[in-house]
């Protein structure tokens, strides 16, 4: 795989691709919008603003991430799973 010649502009972005490296096996997406809420609210954490859904809870920022990271060749997505690929950045 090339290597990545975009950064992650945002701090909340790279959490979020550490987070999911975190997550060997990859997530789906809306247990990932779940498990960064429970992070969230266990760390008092302001990096994603949540509302209350039909599934739960969902943050459109964090959607917009994933989709971001994706086209930028951090994440891909395999069937339902969302996986870190890759090197991280420097």
């Amino acid at each position: 795989m090339a290597e990545n010649k975009i950064q992650p502009t945002y701090k909340r972005q790279r959490f979020l691709l550490a987070f999911i490296r975190q997550l060997r096996y990859g997530v789906t997406s809306t247990d990932l919008q779940k498990l960064v809420f429970l992070y969230t609210l266990k760390e008092n954490s302001s990096f994603y603003d949540f509302i209350p859904y039909k599934y739960g809870a969902y943050s459109f920022q964090l959607a917009k991430d994933v989709d971001i990271l994706r086209r930028n060749g951090y994440l891909a997505r395999e069937g339902s799973l969302i996986q870190a690929v890759g090197r991280l950045f420097t």
